[in-house]
């Protein structure tokens, strides 16, 4: 194989030969891919007369022959992006790993999002992308040195660059809330496109101003509550936040 010594083959004899065709997939089967020799040994019989009659004065001619077998693909596999990832900036480094066993690469390249085109990866090494906000997706190809083809697995992933957006709705609308024995609040969560939103993420806070806070998170934190905790007595500031993240990580925040 690849890195051995190549092995040898016996392919018998023929009689007077032109041209000799080898068809290595036939006998006892396909061989393996590897370096393989192949000694072809031509003899000249010729006859010579002599004082004590006819001998032979045959003669040899021997030819070692180096021939590859290889129907093989390189082996590529995509590290990063993995299908359905997220990223929160649309340079992303394509990572992966490609090799052949056998003969030596040839060449490397890719398509982002159905390109017209493909572009070429020099070297077949890492590189930075330049991706969309929104969907995408990538295909890496690789061939070696007899055109032995391999594609990547179709890998789709989401770039999102805009955070998610919070609101905070109050029934005192001008927000001063020391006047009303109770306080309605309201959180609006949504995505600005992007991966969507992460529920489990929303959080609303009520806090009083001696720092007691009263926590509502998931679904209850998208509900209308209503706080009769205003304590009239307790004069200060009672703060309201709203809080969400996207599923990529990016955050929003509202207070009141």
């Amino acid at each position: 194989s690849g890195g051995g010594s190549p092995k040898n083959i016996v392919l018998g004899s023929v009689n007077q030969i032109d041209n000799l065709t080898l068809d290595f997939n036939t006998g006892n089967g396909t061989l393996i891919d590897g370096r393989y020799n192949i000694t072809l040994s031509v003899t000249n019989l010729s006859i010579a007369a002599t004082s004590v009659g006819y001998v032979h004065n045959d003669s040899v001619n021997t030819t070692v022959f180096n021939v590859l077998i290889d129907n093989t693909a390189p082996s590529l596999s995509i590290g990063v992006p993995t299908n359905n990832s997220n990223f929160t900036s649309s340079s992303i480094t394509l990572n992966f790993t490609v090799s052949d066993a056998t003969t030596t690469l040839n060449s490397c390249w890719y398509n982002l999002n159905f390109a017209s085109s493909n572009t070429t990866i020099s070297s077949c090494s890492n590189l930075t992308i330049t991706a969309q906000d929104g969907r995408n997706n990538i295909t890496v190809y690789a061939n070696d040195s007899v055109d032995n083809l391999n594609t990547s697995l179709f890998v789709e992933f989401t770039v999102d660059l805009a955070n998610p957006n919070a609101k905070t709705t109050l029934s005192d609308s001008d927000g001063i809330i020391y006047t009303r024995a109770t306080q309605k609040v309201k959180c609006d969560f949504s995505e600005n496109g992007g991966t969507g939103l992460d529920e489990s993420s929303r959080v609303l806070e009520f806090e009083k101003p001696n720092g007691d806070i009263t926590y509502f998170t998931n679904d209850d934190a998208a509900k209308e509550q209503t706080f009769n905790e205003v304590d009239t007595a307790m004069t200060g500031e009672y703060k309201v936040r709203c809080s969400v993240k996207d599923v990529a990580g990016l955050s929003a925040t509202a207070r009141e």
